[in-house]
């Protein structure tokens, strides 16, 4: 079996995937191998990746970079132009719920809208939380609302329809394996 030496990983949020990426960015410099590196922070791109506008330190030497492990938000054809051709495209998910509740504690969302209590407990206002959130638009809300269809280019319209994720992911990266958490 020849060694994967080209992946681009769609990183999604609190899934797990930034020990994968310091997996991938170890094999990498081991072998020497070419990165898309952003310029500065943690972001290629908060928009469908498109290099000429994302935040790509530089342009790859053909035929192209062998890993992308940072945030980027997925666009096949934007990364087909930065990445090798035999570039394998992989990702994590995870049971939205989950991230969901893993994003309130990560972002100290209650805090940040003065709630109180057990997130957990059938008396949390939980539809009064929402219902903030969902009016505040700013990065962090986003997330919640589903942050892994976000990573993967869905909008937010694109998340909310059932038939919308089969009909995208088959253009997408494949869900190889499911671990239990």
């Amino acid at each position: 079996m020849q060694p994967l030496n080209s992946v681009a990983f769609v990183k999604t949020f609190k899934t797990g995937s930034s020990t994968l990426a310091g997996i991938l960015a170890r094999y990498g410099y081991e072998r020497n191998l070419s990165f898309a590196l952003p310029k500065s922070e943690m972001f290629l791109s908060h928009t469908p990746f498109n290099p000429k506008t994302s935040k790509l330190l530089s342009m790859p030497v053909p035929p192209g970079f062998h890993i992308l492990n940072n945030h980027a938000i997925f666009n096949k054809s934007g990364f087909q132009e930065v990445m090798r051709p035999e570039t394998k495209y992989i990702t994590l998910l995870r049971d939205p719920i989950k991230t969901f509740y893993s994003l309130i504690a990560y972002f100290h969302l209650l805090k940040h809208y003065n709630f109180t209590g057990d997130i957990f407990s059938p008396d949390f206002p939980m539809k009064s939380f929402l219902d903030i959130v969902s009016i505040t638009h700013t990065h962090r809300t986003g997330l919640i609302h589903n942050g892994q269809m976000f990573s993967l280019g869905f909008t937010r319209t694109q998340s909310n329809d059932e038939d919308a994720v089969p009909r995208k992911t088959r253009a997408g990266p494949r869900i190889g394996s499911c671990f239990d958490e």
